[in-house]
């Protein structure tokens, strides 16, 4: 995991916008609402876009019309990413067995299958930020995928400002350090001298 500042209201924007010709194809509209301000958090940017592109993924394979919706927003010491649908639901039995890898839940709404590894994959990323992913669902009412990371603030430079006389004195008493080369043509200018 390679952390580093993210505008996270931007990535999930990104990621509507990844996804809306496959949710207009299904005659769905995806919103985005980011509570603000939120605050710099250091998070993995690849693993975030691919938690949340999973999880707009099943809203959308899983809904036949209404909407699905990305909710960004700072809960105390934890920043909660939702995903929402307004689609077919699952039942307490169905929700039991998802996560796991391969664990698949009833086919798409449009006949679309996956291989189950969605959720798995989202939840081993969320996870591995130090989060939790909480799924909340009833037949007929949709998904409320909830995935919440700890907000880690980014790690700020150490800054050391020097004067230019002490950067040159620095400079000075620093020892000489020679490339391999400058020292082959040390050692043959000595070995001349020597033989001389």
């Amino acid at each position: 995991m390679k952390r580093e500042t993210v505008d996270v209201g931007a990535l999930a924007r990104e990621c509507a916008a990844l996804m809306r010709i496959d949710a207009e194809k299904a005659g769905l509209k995806i919103a985005v609402k980011v509570g603000e301000p939120l605050p710099d958090v250091a998070l993995d940017p690849r693993a975030v876009r691919q938690i949340l592109i999973n999880l707009l993924a099943n809203a959308v394979k899983f809904t036949s019309d209404g909407e699905v919706s990305i909710d960004v927003r700072a809960e105390g010491e934890e920043l909660l990413l939702v995903v929402a649908d307004t689609g077919v639901g699952m039942g307490p039995e169905d929700l039991k067995k998802l996560g796991a890898r391969f664990a698949k839940g009833a086919d798409g709404v449009r006949g679309a299958k996956g291989t189950g590894l969605g959720l798995a994959v989202a939840n081993a990323l969320v996870e591995l930020h130090g989060g939790r992913l909480a799924l909340q669902s009833a037949p007929g009412e949709g998904v409320r995928a909830e995935a919440r990371l700890p907000i880690v603030k980014p790690a700020r430079p150490e800054r050391r400002l020097r004067s230019v006389v002490e950067s040159a004195r620095a400079d000075a008493a620093a020892p000489a350090i020679l490339s391999q080369l400058e020292r082959v043509e040390a050692y043959r200018r000595e070995r001349s001298r020597s033989a001389a």
